[in-house]
């Protein structure tokens, strides 16, 4: 099974392309006492893809579930080796972290979670 759950912050806006978009997440841990960040590049997919673009922005805390995928290219004569996490319709999910101020939103307009449901303001029972 190739599953990968991080959460961490986006390191810029999502950049868009016909069949969805990429950004970077960073992460910390700890090395020999030390914090340590690790970035990671993310291609998301159709729908989720779509929900990133439209509500990610830099900072945001985010949550990804996808699949590892590696990859390999040549840069200035040499062999390098990628990694990337995808997200895509077979499965994954990318939503927004536990946060109390959603992508630092003081206007209280946040985004619907994907898959949510919160009832109207105005129709509220008390």
């Amino acid at each position: 099974m190739n599953v990968v759950h991080i959460m961490g912050r986006l390191g810029g806006d999502p950049d868009t392309f016909s069949a969805g978009c990429k950004f970077s997440v960073a992460t910390n841990r700890k090395s020999k006492g030390e914090e340590v960040t690790d970035w990671h590049r993310v291609t998301v997919f159709g729908k989720q893809a779509d929900f990133a673009a439209k509500y990610f922005k830099k900072g945001s805390l985010v949550i990804v579930t996808g699949e590892i995928h590696y990859s390999t290219y040549e840069k200035d004569g040499h062999q390098m080796r990628g990694v990337d996490i995808v997200v895509s319709e077979r499965g994954g999910h990318v939503s927004f972290g536990p946060s109390s101020k959603r992508d630092n939103d003081t206007t209280g307009n946040r985004p619907p979670m994907p898959g949510s449901y919160e009832p109207p303001a105005d129709n509220v029972p008390f």
